[in-house]
């Protein structure tokens, strides 16, 4: 598994690629995201999690902690997740209401291109 923080149009994107997100990795991951959010210029976030194998309770956990220290900071935060058994998830645990969640990076980023927001 590898985790990637990149800028796309204003936009911090971490992706996290292949491998699981759980209780096995789930701390190096969410230090990396939480430092990130503290030093980052923009305050619009976005967890790419479209080729993570699996995904459990630890993982999500990690997600809303991320969601929480970045609208803490007044940003904007969603997640990207193709279709399968990871994105079900966020909607039968109702996450999908707490925060956004999109089918791709363009997707996902398209609102702030020219648009001036935050």
């Amino acid at each position: 598994m590898k985790l990637e923080t990149r800028i796309v149009n204003n936009v911090n994107v971490f992706t996290i690629d292949g491998g699981d997100f759980t209780l096995e990795n789930f701390g190096e991951i969410l230090d990396v995201m939480k430092k990130a959010v503290a030093s980052a210029s923009s305050a619009k976030f976005m967890i790419d999690i479209s080729n993570v194998r699996r995904i459990d309770s630890i993982g999500l956990g990690s997600i809303v902690t991320i969601y929480k220290t970045v609208i803490s900071r007044q940003g904007t935060f969603g997640v990207i997740v193709q279709s399968g058994e990871s994105k079900e998830i966020f909607f039968t645990t109702g996450l999908n209401k707490l925060f956004p969640i999109f089918d791709n990076e363009s997707q996902a980023i398209y609102p702030y291109e020219n648009s001036g927001v935050g």
